[in-house]
């Protein structure tokens, strides 16, 4: 009888738990109506940006610091309860950059800082109401690539750079047809066609140089910049580029693959590259390969059939494992999976409506935080955020959405802002208020904080001046500086608040970086031109 007691304990605080830590973040469109927040896809200044409706300014652009006083609209950009049409996010630390129709000029570049004042056009580069032909890949993929305090993008007659200002938005290079924009080692490719034909460019913005470094492509998959190489695919063939020399290296894989999926069905792991492919001689059935960027270094990982492929994919390396979603069949469940790299390490770990985890696209709701990945799944009626650190008992759902399935109950992913889940859905517990910004808490490691995961970004480098750290944390960082002899420069120095590291007073060489994150250490390599 203890013991039952003890458990009906345990159970009943566990309920709580789980809900205590979802919580509403604001009723945007006020009511029982929906305001649809989606595109949850870019944080900017302790920000998350995103697009929702309050029912009275249409589809526009929102800020969320996860507080109901700190989310709002940036700017009215349409008048009027229409949308403008926010899409293709990015940012370079200090704006965030997107693509917007405020009824006068067509779909053209805005930028925001999050206030209305600072929610501006950047320019009209098709007067008019006509529509700029910005390049915008597929599911949105690095639209954008901030190197040295500017952001590169395409549009459909090359290759163009903007500072944020009008007259610091221009065209470097024309390139007819050019797509595909990727950045890998401070420098920047992208595909351009000439003349029916495709050819690989790269361009480095520090010495202002454009090449083309490979010809004649007859149909180049997705450029993706991996530890391993900036790989891409054509005729039968996966390449890897070398940023140094510019020089394309053929991979042989040990069997001839007919098409690649490397960008939104891939993840890097554990010294591997990880994407879905179809052999040459049977294109109905895609396969789960690796490669580590050697020739001869492409392999079929395991002996896993994907029939299914437009249901395959959303990978997500975290800690120890690389996880991964797919469909044997159409008709069968959606399985989560995860491997540690050894054919014996692969293991499946749960299985969801096929239909639901599609619906709420799981390319955009696989959050991974301190070694656990997160993400929404349904079983039967039920939708539930869900957690899983790799091990079946640890795959479990941590907190309900709701038990009643519906056609719009999520229209968005996850996304991470600091220690916080933020998402759209209409939530059981509050169903009067409709689809709305919901958070939930994560678990905060004071002790052992991850700083590659707490590490956003780190540029430029090489460096002229100065260096920015980009950490998804409030926690204060110390930094030391070292040369290559090991001798300390700087000691043990409080990071500043703008998160710059200025490395003008010293002569070109070789540096280390020594950041200290709550007793958890990180050295990084530093090249100063």
């Amino acid at each position: 009888m203890k013991i039952l007691n003890l458990s009906l304990i345990i159970f009943l605080v566990s309920i709580p738990f789980a809900y205590s830590q979802l919580t509403l973040v604001k009723d945007i469109n006020t009511g029982n109506e929906q305001s649809f927040a989606y595109r949850i896809s870019v944080v900017c200044n302790g920000n998350a940006y995103f697009v929702a409706n309050d029912g009275v300014s249409g589809h526009e652009v929102w800020k969320s610091d996860g507080t109901t006083s700190g989310t709002s609209l940036c700017k009215n950009i349409f008048p009027g309860n229409e949308t403008c049409n926010p899409q293709a996010f990015g940012t370079d630390n200090k704006l965030v950059y997107f693509l917007a129709n405020d009824s006068l000029h067509g779909n053209e570049l805005w930028k925001t800082d999050g206030t209305v004042s600072g929610t501006q056009l950047v320019i009209d580069s098709k007067p008019g109401v006509a529509n700029s032909k910005i390049y915008v890949p597929f599911n949105e993929y690095e639209t954008f690539a901030f190197i040295n305090e500017k952001n590169y993008f395409l549009q459909n007659d090359g290759l163009y750079e903007t500072d944020g200002s009008s007259n610091g938005t221009k065209l470097l290079y024309s390139i007819p047809v050019s797509y595909d924009l990727e950045k890998h080692n401070n420098l920047i490719y992208f595909v351009g066609r000439v003349s029916f034909y495709d050819s690989i460019y790269v361009f480095n913005p520090t010495t202002n140089k454009i090449q083309a470094i490979k010809y004649n492509f007859r149909s180049p998959g997705s450029l993706v910049s991996t530890p391993i190489g900036l790989l891409v695919s054509d005729n039968d063939k996966l390449y890897n580029i070398n940023s140094t020399l510019n020089t394309v290296t053929d991979i042989t894989p040990v069997e001839s693959i007919s098409s690649y999926s490397l960008k939104n069905a891939a993840s890097f792991h554990k010294g591997f590259y990880y994407f879905v492919a179809t052999n040459r001689n049977d294109k109905s059935k895609p396969y789960l390969f690796r490669t580590n960027g050697l020739t001869g270094g492409t392999q079929v990982y395991a002996n896993i059939s994907l029939d299914n492929f437009s249901s395959y994919g959303y990978f997500k390396s975290e800690g120890d494992y690389l996880f991964f979603f797919y469909n044997s069949a159409s008709s069968m469940p959606t399985e989560l999976w995860r491997t540690d790299g050894t054919v014996s390490g692969l293991v499946k770990l749960d299985s969801y409506n096929s239909s639901s985890l599609n619906s709420i696209s799981p390319a955009k709701n696989v959050v991974g935080h301190l070694r656990k990945i997160y993400y929404f799944g349904q079983k039967d009626d039920e939708i539930s955020l869900y957690e899983s650190d790799g091990t079946q008992v640890g795959t479990k759902p941590i907190a309900l959405i709701d038990d009643g399935f519906a056609s719009r109950q999520l229209t968005t992913g996850l996304m991470k802002l600091k220690n916080l889940l933020l998402f759209s859905a209409a939530v059981k517990s509050n169903k009067s208020i409709g689809e709305e910004l919901w958070s939930f808490a994560l678990p905060i490691d004071t002790k052992n904080n991850d700083l590659n995961e707490q590490i956003i970004s780190f540029s430029p480098n090489p460096v002229h001046d100065k260096v920015k750290i980009e950490i998804n944390s409030d926690i204060r960082c110390n930094y030391s500086i070292m040369n290559l002899c090991g001798v300390e420069l700087v000691k043990d120095t409080e990071l500043n608040n703008s998160r710059i590291i200025s490395f003008e007073k010293f002569v070109p060489g070789i540096y280390f970086i020594s950041l200290n994150l709550n007793g958890t250490l990180k050295c990084i390599k530093i090249i100063k031109e």
